[in-house]
Protein backbone atom coordinates (compact mmCIF):
# COMPACT_ATOMS: atom_id res chain seq x y z
CA UNK A 1 0.00 0.00 0.00
CA UNK A 2 2.83 2.41 0.90
CA UNK A 3 4.55 1.82 -2.44
CA UNK A 4 1.30 2.27 -4.36
CA UNK A 5 0.63 5.59 -2.61
CA UNK A 6 4.23 6.66 -3.27
CA UNK A 7 3.82 5.97 -6.99
CA UNK A 8 0.56 7.92 -7.07
CA UNK A 9 2.21 10.92 -5.40
CA UNK A 10 5.24 10.74 -7.68
CA UNK A 11 3.10 10.52 -10.83
CA UNK A 12 1.10 13.55 -9.67
CA UNK A 13 4.02 15.60 -8.40
CA UNK A 14 2.92 18.67 -10.34
CA UNK A 15 -0.40 18.74 -8.47
CA UNK A 16 0.97 19.13 -4.93
CA UNK A 17 4.70 20.05 -5.19
CA UNK A 18 4.11 23.81 -5.04
CA UNK A 19 2.35 23.50 -1.66
CA UNK A 20 5.16 23.53 0.89
CA UNK A 21 3.02 22.13 3.72
CA UNK A 22 2.07 19.06 1.66
CA UNK A 23 5.55 18.67 0.14
CA UNK A 24 7.19 18.44 3.57
CA UNK A 25 4.76 15.70 4.67
CA UNK A 26 5.28 13.75 1.41
CA UNK A 27 9.07 14.00 1.84
CA UNK A 28 8.74 12.62 5.38
CA UNK A 29 6.48 9.82 4.09
CA UNK A 30 9.04 8.87 1.41
CA UNK A 31 11.84 8.81 4.01
CA UNK A 32 9.80 6.46 6.21
CA UNK A 33 9.35 4.08 3.26
CA UNK A 34 13.14 4.06 2.72
CA UNK A 35 13.68 3.34 6.42
CA UNK A 36 11.21 0.43 6.27
CA UNK A 37 12.92 -1.00 3.19
CA UNK A 38 16.36 -0.82 4.86
CA UNK A 39 15.00 -2.51 7.99
CA UNK A 40 13.33 -5.18 5.87
CA UNK A 41 16.67 -5.92 4.19
CA UNK A 42 18.14 -6.58 7.64
CA UNK A 43 15.16 -8.75 8.56
CA UNK A 44 15.59 -10.88 5.43
CA UNK A 45 19.36 -11.23 5.77
CA UNK A 46 20.48 -14.84 5.95
CA UNK A 47 23.03 -16.30 8.34
CA UNK A 48 23.84 -18.88 5.68
CA UNK A 49 27.12 -17.13 4.83
CA UNK A 50 28.12 -16.86 8.49
CA UNK A 51 27.25 -20.53 9.03
CA UNK A 52 29.32 -21.51 6.00
CA UNK A 53 32.30 -19.53 7.33
CA UNK A 54 31.95 -21.25 10.70
CA UNK A 55 32.03 -24.70 9.06
CA UNK A 56 35.08 -23.79 6.97
CA UNK A 57 36.99 -22.52 10.02
CA UNK A 58 36.01 -25.61 12.02
CA UNK A 59 37.33 -27.97 9.34
CA UNK A 60 40.58 -26.00 9.03
CA UNK A 61 41.04 -25.94 12.82
CA UNK A 62 40.52 -29.70 13.20
CA UNK A 63 42.87 -30.41 10.29
CA UNK A 64 45.71 -28.37 11.81
CA UNK A 65 45.02 -29.73 15.30
CA UNK A 66 45.50 -33.29 14.04
CA UNK A 67 48.87 -32.33 12.54
CA UNK A 68 50.05 -30.79 15.83
CA UNK A 69 48.66 -33.72 17.83
CA UNK A 70 50.57 -36.12 15.58
CA UNK A 71 53.86 -34.33 16.26
CA UNK A 72 53.31 -34.29 20.04
CA UNK A 73 52.32 -37.96 20.09
CA UNK A 74 55.43 -38.91 18.14
CA UNK A 75 57.69 -37.01 20.54
CA UNK A 76 55.89 -38.49 23.57
CA UNK A 77 56.51 -42.01 22.27
CA UNK A 78 60.19 -41.20 21.62
CA UNK A 79 60.71 -40.24 25.28
CA UNK A 80 58.19 -42.75 26.68
CA UNK A 81 56.04 -39.98 28.23
CA UNK A 82 52.65 -41.70 28.55
CA UNK A 83 51.05 -38.78 30.40
CA UNK A 84 51.95 -36.34 27.62
CA UNK A 85 50.65 -38.83 25.05
CA UNK A 86 47.34 -39.29 26.87
CA UNK A 87 46.87 -35.51 27.27
CA UNK A 88 46.68 -35.09 23.48
CA UNK A 89 45.23 -38.46 22.57
CA UNK A 90 42.31 -37.11 20.54
CA UNK A 91 41.24 -38.67 17.24
CA UNK A 92 39.62 -36.91 14.31
CA UNK A 93 36.30 -38.43 15.36
CA UNK A 94 36.76 -37.13 18.92
CA UNK A 95 37.28 -33.58 17.67
CA UNK A 96 34.47 -33.69 15.11
CA UNK A 97 31.93 -34.70 17.78
CA UNK A 98 32.84 -31.86 20.16
CA UNK A 99 30.52 -28.86 20.45
CA UNK A 100 31.84 -25.44 19.43
CA UNK A 101 32.99 -24.27 22.86
CA UNK A 102 34.47 -27.65 23.80
CA UNK A 103 36.44 -27.77 20.54
CA UNK A 104 37.89 -24.34 21.34
CA UNK A 105 38.78 -25.58 24.85
CA UNK A 106 40.53 -28.66 23.45
CA UNK A 107 42.33 -26.58 20.82
CA UNK A 108 43.66 -24.16 23.47
CA UNK A 109 44.75 -27.12 25.62
CA UNK A 110 46.66 -28.69 22.72
CA UNK A 111 48.20 -25.35 21.72
CA UNK A 112 49.39 -24.81 25.30
CA UNK A 113 51.00 -28.26 25.38
CA UNK A 114 52.58 -27.66 21.96
CA UNK A 115 54.04 -24.31 23.07
CA UNK A 116 55.47 -25.93 26.20
CA UNK A 117 57.15 -28.58 24.04
CA UNK A 118 57.89 -26.32 21.05
CA UNK A 119 61.62 -27.06 21.00
CA UNK A 120 61.03 -30.80 21.27
CA UNK A 121 58.48 -31.07 18.46
CA UNK A 122 60.28 -28.79 15.99
CA UNK A 123 62.06 -31.81 14.50
CA UNK A 124 58.61 -33.37 13.97
CA UNK A 125 57.71 -30.56 11.58
CA UNK A 126 55.69 -28.55 14.11
CA UNK A 127 57.13 -25.06 13.62
CA UNK A 128 56.49 -21.79 15.45
CA UNK A 129 54.73 -20.52 12.32
CA UNK A 130 52.39 -23.52 12.44
CA UNK A 131 51.58 -22.87 16.11
CA UNK A 132 50.94 -19.21 15.26
CA UNK A 133 48.54 -20.35 12.53
CA UNK A 134 46.81 -22.59 15.07
CA UNK A 135 46.30 -19.65 17.44
CA UNK A 136 44.89 -17.58 14.57
CA UNK A 137 42.47 -20.36 13.61
CA UNK A 138 41.28 -20.73 17.21
CA UNK A 139 40.58 -16.98 17.35
CA UNK A 140 38.87 -16.94 13.95
CA UNK A 141 36.74 -19.95 14.79
CA UNK A 142 35.69 -18.37 18.08
CA UNK A 143 34.54 -15.29 16.16
CA UNK A 144 32.80 -17.39 13.51
CA UNK A 145 30.89 -19.37 16.16
CA UNK A 146 28.99 -16.24 17.18
CA UNK A 147 28.38 -15.11 13.57
CA UNK A 148 25.05 -16.89 12.84
CA UNK A 149 23.69 -15.90 16.26
CA UNK A 150 24.54 -12.24 15.68
CA UNK A 151 22.70 -12.27 12.36
CA UNK A 152 19.66 -13.90 13.95
CA UNK A 153 19.71 -11.34 16.77
CA UNK A 154 19.79 -8.48 14.28
CA UNK A 155 16.92 -10.05 12.29
CA UNK A 156 14.84 -10.23 15.45
CA UNK A 157 15.66 -6.61 16.29
CA UNK A 158 14.71 -5.55 12.76
CA UNK A 159 11.35 -7.32 13.05
CA UNK A 160 10.59 -5.44 16.26
CA UNK A 161 11.63 -2.14 14.66
CA UNK A 162 9.37 -2.77 11.64
CA UNK A 163 6.34 -2.92 13.93
CA UNK A 164 7.13 0.58 15.22
CA UNK A 165 7.96 1.91 11.77
CA UNK A 166 4.68 0.65 10.28
CA UNK A 167 2.79 2.23 13.17
CA UNK A 168 4.56 5.59 12.70
CA UNK A 169 3.95 5.59 8.94
CA UNK A 170 0.28 4.69 9.35
CA UNK A 171 -0.10 7.53 11.82
CA UNK A 172 1.50 9.98 9.36
CA UNK A 173 -0.95 8.95 6.63
CA UNK A 174 -4.08 8.73 8.78
CA UNK A 175 -3.61 11.89 10.80
CA UNK A 176 -1.82 14.11 8.31
CA UNK A 177 -1.48 13.34 4.61
CA UNK A 178 -4.99 11.91 4.17
CA UNK A 179 -6.45 15.13 5.56
CA UNK A 180 -4.33 17.27 3.24
CA UNK A 181 -5.33 15.33 0.10
CA UNK A 182 -9.05 16.02 0.77
CA UNK A 183 -8.63 19.54 -0.63
CA UNK A 184 -8.12 18.06 -4.12
CA UNK A 185 -11.58 16.46 -4.20
CA UNK A 186 -12.97 19.42 -6.10
CA UNK A 187 -9.85 20.83 -7.77
CA UNK A 188 -8.36 17.55 -9.06
CA UNK A 189 -10.82 14.73 -8.48
CA UNK A 190 -8.81 12.17 -10.50
CA UNK A 191 -5.79 12.59 -8.21
CA UNK A 192 -8.03 12.55 -5.13
CA UNK A 193 -9.70 9.25 -6.15
CA UNK A 194 -6.43 7.68 -7.27
CA UNK A 195 -4.77 8.50 -3.94
CA UNK A 196 -7.53 7.06 -1.75
CA UNK A 197 -7.97 3.98 -3.97
CA UNK A 198 -4.29 3.23 -3.42
CA UNK A 199 -4.74 3.76 0.32
CA UNK A 200 -6.89 0.61 0.45
CA UNK A 201 -5.03 -2.49 1.71
CA UNK A 202 -6.14 -5.45 -0.38
CA UNK A 203 -6.39 -8.86 1.32
CA UNK A 204 -5.74 -11.44 -1.38
CA UNK A 205 -7.04 -14.24 0.81
CA UNK A 206 -4.05 -16.45 -0.01
CA UNK A 207 -3.58 -19.66 1.94
CA UNK A 208 0.06 -19.46 2.93
CA UNK A 209 2.44 -22.40 3.12
CA UNK A 210 3.90 -22.66 6.61
CA UNK A 211 6.33 -24.78 8.59
CA UNK A 212 6.44 -24.67 12.38
CA UNK A 213 6.61 -26.68 15.54
CA UNK A 214 8.09 -26.95 19.01
CA UNK A 215 11.64 -27.87 20.04
CA UNK A 216 12.07 -29.63 23.38
CA UNK A 217 14.78 -31.45 25.29
CA UNK A 218 14.63 -35.19 25.96
CA UNK A 219 12.50 -34.54 29.07
CA UNK A 220 9.89 -32.55 27.15
CA UNK A 221 10.97 -29.10 28.34
CA UNK A 222 10.64 -26.34 25.70
CA UNK A 223 13.93 -24.89 24.48
CA UNK A 224 14.28 -21.17 23.78
CA UNK A 225 16.88 -19.73 21.40
CA UNK A 226 17.17 -22.80 19.14
CA UNK A 227 18.23 -22.01 15.56
CA UNK A 228 16.02 -23.80 13.01
CA UNK A 229 17.21 -23.58 9.41
CA UNK A 230 15.97 -24.92 6.05
CA UNK A 231 19.35 -25.69 4.50
CA UNK A 232 18.32 -25.31 0.86
CA UNK A 233 16.93 -21.80 1.47
CA UNK A 234 17.86 -18.56 3.19
CA UNK A 235 15.05 -19.13 5.72
CA UNK A 236 15.78 -19.53 9.43
CA UNK A 237 13.98 -18.90 12.70
CA UNK A 238 14.77 -18.96 16.43
CA UNK A 239 12.44 -20.57 18.98
CA UNK A 240 10.66 -18.39 21.55
CA UNK A 241 10.24 -18.97 25.30
CA UNK A 242 7.67 -21.70 24.58
CA UNK A 243 10.14 -23.50 22.31
CA UNK A 244 8.03 -22.66 19.25
CA UNK A 245 9.16 -21.57 15.79
CA UNK A 246 7.20 -20.67 12.66
CA UNK A 247 8.22 -19.99 9.07
CA UNK A 248 5.46 -17.74 7.72
CA UNK A 249 5.27 -18.00 4.78
CA UNK A 250 7.33 -21.00 3.71
CA UNK A 251 8.30 -22.40 0.32
CA UNK A 252 6.73 -25.67 -0.91
CA UNK A 253 9.18 -28.47 -1.69
CA UNK A 254 11.59 -30.96 -0.13
CA UNK A 255 14.06 -29.71 2.45
CA UNK A 256 16.71 -30.67 4.97
CA UNK A 257 16.00 -28.96 8.30
CA UNK A 258 18.89 -28.34 10.70
CA UNK A 259 18.16 -27.66 14.39
CA UNK A 260 20.98 -26.50 16.67
CA UNK A 261 21.60 -24.95 20.08
CA UNK A 262 24.73 -24.66 22.22
CA UNK A 263 24.90 -27.52 24.71
CA UNK A 264 22.79 -29.85 22.55
CA UNK A 265 23.55 -32.29 19.75
CA UNK A 266 22.70 -30.71 16.40
CA UNK A 267 19.88 -32.58 14.63
CA UNK A 268 19.53 -32.77 10.85
CA UNK A 269 16.18 -33.90 9.44
CA UNK A 270 16.27 -34.90 5.78
CA UNK A 271 13.43 -35.17 3.23
CA UNK A 272 11.00 -32.79 4.93
CA UNK A 273 8.20 -32.39 2.34
CA UNK A 274 5.99 -29.30 2.49
CA UNK A 275 3.03 -29.14 0.08
CA UNK A 276 1.64 -25.85 -1.31
CA UNK A 277 -0.80 -24.30 1.17
CA UNK A 278 0.12 -26.82 3.88
CA UNK A 279 0.88 -25.87 7.49
CA UNK A 280 3.33 -28.64 8.35
CA UNK A 281 4.02 -29.19 12.05
CA UNK A 282 7.55 -30.46 12.67
CA UNK A 283 8.29 -30.99 16.37
CA UNK A 284 11.91 -31.73 17.27
CA UNK A 285 13.55 -33.24 20.33
CA UNK A 286 17.19 -32.37 21.02
CA UNK A 287 19.54 -34.43 23.15
CA UNK A 288 21.92 -32.69 25.49
CA UNK A 289 25.57 -32.69 24.51
CA UNK A 290 27.38 -35.23 26.67
CA UNK A 291 31.13 -34.94 27.08
CA UNK A 292 32.82 -38.32 27.54
CA UNK A 293 36.32 -38.10 28.99
CA UNK A 294 38.89 -40.66 30.00
CA UNK A 295 41.23 -39.59 32.80
CA UNK A 296 44.33 -41.63 33.52
CA UNK A 297 45.61 -42.22 37.05
CA UNK A 298 47.39 -39.12 38.31
CA UNK A 299 46.32 -37.09 35.28
CA UNK A 300 44.74 -33.61 35.38
CA UNK A 301 42.32 -33.01 32.51
CA UNK A 302 40.54 -29.77 31.63
CA UNK A 303 36.79 -30.29 31.11
CA UNK A 304 35.31 -26.79 30.64
CA UNK A 305 36.82 -23.35 30.16
CA UNK A 306 35.92 -19.70 29.38
CA UNK A 307 35.10 -20.44 25.73
CA UNK A 308 32.19 -22.62 26.86
CA UNK A 309 29.51 -19.98 27.42
CA UNK A 310 27.38 -22.47 29.39
CA UNK A 311 30.08 -22.96 32.04
CA UNK A 312 28.81 -20.32 34.46
CA UNK A 313 27.52 -19.66 37.95
CA UNK A 314 24.11 -21.26 38.54
CA UNK A 315 24.53 -24.00 35.94
CA UNK A 316 23.85 -27.60 36.97
CA UNK A 317 26.54 -30.09 35.97
CA UNK A 318 25.83 -33.84 35.91
CA UNK A 319 28.86 -36.12 36.26
CA UNK A 320 28.56 -39.90 35.96
CA UNK A 321 31.39 -42.40 36.37
CA UNK A 322 30.82 -45.04 33.66
CA UNK A 323 34.05 -46.95 34.27
CA UNK A 324 33.58 -50.70 33.91
CA UNK A 325 34.77 -52.61 36.97
CA UNK A 326 36.19 -51.44 40.31
CA UNK A 327 38.58 -48.52 40.55
CA UNK A 328 40.50 -47.09 43.48
CA UNK A 329 39.87 -43.53 44.58
CA UNK A 330 37.25 -42.46 42.05
CA UNK A 331 37.46 -39.19 40.15
CA UNK A 332 37.55 -35.65 41.56
CA UNK A 333 36.24 -32.55 39.75
CA UNK A 334 37.14 -29.09 40.96
CA UNK A 335 37.18 -25.39 39.97
CA UNK A 336 40.52 -24.12 38.68
CA UNK A 337 42.19 -20.90 37.53
CA UNK A 338 43.88 -22.57 34.56
CA UNK A 339 43.41 -25.59 32.30
CA UNK A 340 46.33 -27.41 33.92
CA UNK A 341 45.96 -26.42 37.59
CA UNK A 342 46.57 -29.47 39.79
CA UNK A 343 44.02 -31.09 42.08
CA UNK A 344 43.30 -28.81 45.04
CA UNK A 345 41.83 -31.47 47.32
CA UNK A 346 38.22 -30.36 46.88
CA UNK A 347 35.33 -32.45 45.65
CA UNK A 348 33.88 -35.81 46.69
CA UNK A 349 35.25 -38.78 44.70
CA UNK A 350 32.79 -40.23 42.18
CA UNK A 351 33.19 -44.00 42.02
CA UNK A 352 32.21 -46.31 39.11
CA UNK A 353 28.43 -46.38 38.73
CA UNK A 354 27.93 -43.23 40.78
CA UNK A 355 26.33 -40.03 39.48
CA UNK A 356 26.19 -36.53 40.98
CA UNK A 357 24.36 -33.37 39.94
CA UNK A 358 26.00 -30.22 41.24
CA UNK A 359 24.98 -26.56 40.92
CA UNK A 360 27.93 -24.21 40.41
CA UNK A 361 27.96 -21.60 43.20
CA UNK A 362 29.37 -18.07 43.16
CA UNK A 363 31.85 -18.91 45.89
CA UNK A 364 33.40 -21.86 44.11
CA UNK A 365 33.22 -20.69 40.50
CA UNK A 366 36.47 -20.30 38.58
CA UNK A 367 37.25 -19.99 34.89
CA UNK A 368 37.95 -23.71 34.42
CA UNK A 369 36.63 -27.06 35.59
CA UNK A 370 39.30 -29.76 35.79
CA UNK A 371 39.19 -33.48 36.60
CA UNK A 372 41.68 -35.65 38.47
CA UNK A 373 41.97 -39.39 39.15
CA UNK A 374 44.02 -40.50 42.16
CA UNK A 375 44.09 -44.23 41.57
CA UNK A 376 46.38 -46.05 39.15
CA UNK A 377 43.61 -47.00 36.70
CA UNK A 378 42.04 -44.82 34.03
CA UNK A 379 38.40 -43.91 34.56
CA UNK A 380 35.69 -42.81 32.14
CA UNK A 381 33.08 -40.11 32.84
CA UNK A 382 29.98 -38.67 31.22
CA UNK A 383 29.69 -34.92 31.90
CA UNK A 384 26.69 -32.77 30.96
CA UNK A 385 25.86 -29.13 31.67
CA UNK A 386 22.12 -29.27 32.31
Amino acid sequence: MYLAVKKCLTDNNAVWAALAGIASVVTLFFSKITLIQNTENRQQKSSKGATSTKKEKRLALIELLLVVIGGIKSYAKDVNDEELYSNVNFTESDLEHLGDSLLIDRANLILGIANTNAANILSKGITAVMLGDLLTLITQYGTAVSGPRNVISDKKSATEQLITQFSDTDELLNDNLDNLIVQFKTTNNDFFLNYFNNRIIIDLGTQHTRLGGTVTDSEGNPLEGVLVRADETDLEEVTDAAGEYLFKPFIPGDFTVTVEKDGFVTKTIANVHVSPGQHLVLDVELEREVVIVTINGGQVLNIFGPSNLRWAVGEMVKIKNITQGPSIGGGHFYPADSAVEGWNGSGTPILPGQEVIHTVTVAEFKAFMNGYVQGPNAQVFEITIL
